[in-house]
């Protein structure tokens, strides 16, 4: 795993109200996993049918300029990518249970150590159940035990072994009317194996909200959130709690062209320092459909996450995002993204030197990073069963801290077959 980039996006929408705040998670960096294998679907391919059981594999060849992340003396590797995958879902007229299983085997041809293979196991499980014609309760949980090599110990350039979880669960009530009461809490455990990197960036979160939403009409509905958030560390003292407050609005102009969006405050609570500190929590997202074949979405974004820079406790993240679809036949697709993400470090966060790692000090002044990231795919449906797609992403980092800032150029191929 290379360097974390800060929180992973959560994937699915199980109300309007988690919608809105899985949107906002899915335009900041990725929690626990790489920015590159998150962001410009290198990994993965065409998903499980959709009936009772599938199954397939998927095979990927890449090159990569710069596996292990650093500005001086890269190493370039072609990189070959195992993964077969299980799908299994039932229905009800009440009931929607889904699993989903993928095992990756990556093999590198080059790379520092000896250690040549990284493995891992994500596994997904989907449950919602309609209680009564007004309340409905979803739940997701994605669970992933990683097996990769630390290259360089001592730096966070390979993090080692870990284990991570994600529980979503998100209830909806509605009053009549027009009027619904959306609940929903989110759990999220980070542990590596590694000593050093445990006492930095092991950690849970918990967000709780609780929210109302008005349906004005079928184009138009509003809706204001109160939220909650937690984040402990297992090492170094870095806990906060977050107040959010934000108004929501969802809006389709015409047929081709919505707006999805959310503004409003986070108030944050350090323990290290005992004070507060107040930041926006936007996000925004557009969509326009040009015709029934192309696709433009443009995104914006600007919230406070946790951070990896021990020094400080938190990083002010603004990302920008476009991104168009392409479909020239019913078979051939191509896709096109391009991604911002400036971060801001505040100085002087920290009071006490033993809150800190042996060895590392206090921040005495700011900070700052920007990621851009250029991304262009091209996929082809043979049949129902066989899909293939090539595709380039461009990753540039650029940053005031030593050993961070890097480029990074990976071209694939691949292939996913299913049953």
């Amino acid at each position: 795993m290379n360097k974390l980039r800060g929180n992973r996006a959560v994937t699915v929408m199980l109300t309007w109200m988690a919608g809105a705040a899985a949107a906002v998670a899915q335009m900041t960096v990725p929690q626990g996993r790489p920015l590159e294998e998150t962001r410009a679907g290198q990994i993965g391919g065409v998903s499980a049918q959709q009936r009772h059981f599938a199954y397939g594999v998927t095979i990927r060849e890449s090159y990569d300029s710069n596996v292990t992340t650093q500005q001086d003396d890269q190493i370039s590797s072609f990189i070959t990518t195992f993964g077969p995958d299980l799908h299994f879902a039932w229905s009800s007229p009440t009931t929607d249970v889904a699993v989903h299983y993928v095992y990756w085997a990556t093999y590198y041809e080059h790379r520092p150590g000896g250690n040549q293979f990284d493995q891992s196991h994500d596994f997904t499980f989907d449950l919602s159940h309609e209680f009564s014609p007004r309340f409905r309760v979803s739940m997701m949980d994605e669970f992933r035990p990683g097996f990769e090599p630390e290259l360089e110990s001592g730096t966070l350039q390979r993090q080692g072994d870990y284990i991570q979880n994600r529980l979503l669960i998100s209830t909806a009530y509605s009053m009549g009317g027009r009027w619904e009461l959306p609940v929903t809490f989110e759990h999220f455990f980070m542990d590596y194996e590694d000593g050093q990197v445990s006492n930095i960036l092991d950690r849970q979160t918990y967000n709780g909200s609780l929210g109302v939403r008005y349906n004005l009409n079928s184009q138009t509905r509003f809706g204001a959130l109160y939220g909650l958030g937690m984040t402990t560390y297992e090492g170094v003292n870095r806990d906060a709690t977050a107040h959010t407050f934000s108004f929501n609005v969802n809006h389709a102009f015409t047929p081709r062209l919505s707006l999805d969006a959310r503004a409003g405050a986070q108030m944050s609570f350090f323990e290290t320092v005992g004070n507060a500190e107040l930041n926006p929590d936007i996000a925004i997202s557009l969509n326009y459909a040009l015709g029934p074949r192309t696709v433009f979405t443009g995104q914006f974004s600007a919230r406070v996450q946790p951070t990896e820079v021990v020094q400080y406790l938190h990083q002010r993240t603004y990302v920008f995002m476009f991104g168009a679809t392409h479909q020239f036949t019913s078979r051939l697709t191509a896709g096109a993204n391009v991604l911002l993400i400036p971060s801001d470090f505040d100085p002087t966060v920290r009071t006490d030197p033993a809150d800190l790692p042996t060895g590392t000090a206090g921040a005495t002044q700011g900070g700052h990073e920007d990621t851009v990231q250029v991304g262009l795919n091209l996929s082809y449906q043979f049949n129902m069963h066989w899909r293939a797609e090539v595709g380039a992403t461009h990753t540039a980092v650029s940053s005031s801290f030593a050993g961070r800032g890097y480029d990074r150029d990976i071209g694939y191929i691949q292939t996913r077959i299913g049953f």
